[in-house]
């Protein structure tokens, strides 16, 4: 079980991934096919039951249009 800090992280994280996602009126089976992941993947993370890698940030960012450092601010 994640400590207090990462478990704030992962909540903001998959706050972030689900508005950005919704702002680009994209699906989660639309975001996935744009980011080479899963589509299962995309919802564990916006579900916050998952903690996202840089990688997985990095595809997530640029399937968005965003930078990184709009879904993690401490990248």
């Amino acid at each position: 079980r994640p400590g207090a800090g990462l478990q704030k992280w992962i909540g903001f994280v998959s706050g972030r991934i689900r508005s950005l996602r919704e702002k680009a009126g994209l699906t989660q089976v639309q975001l996935a096919e744009k980011s080479g992941l899963p589509q299962s993947h995309i919802s564990r993370l916006e579900n916050g039951e998952h903690s996202p890698s840089h990688v997985t940030l990095e595809k997530i960012a640029k399937a968005l249009g965003v930078s990184v450092s709009e879904l993690d601010p401490s990248s």
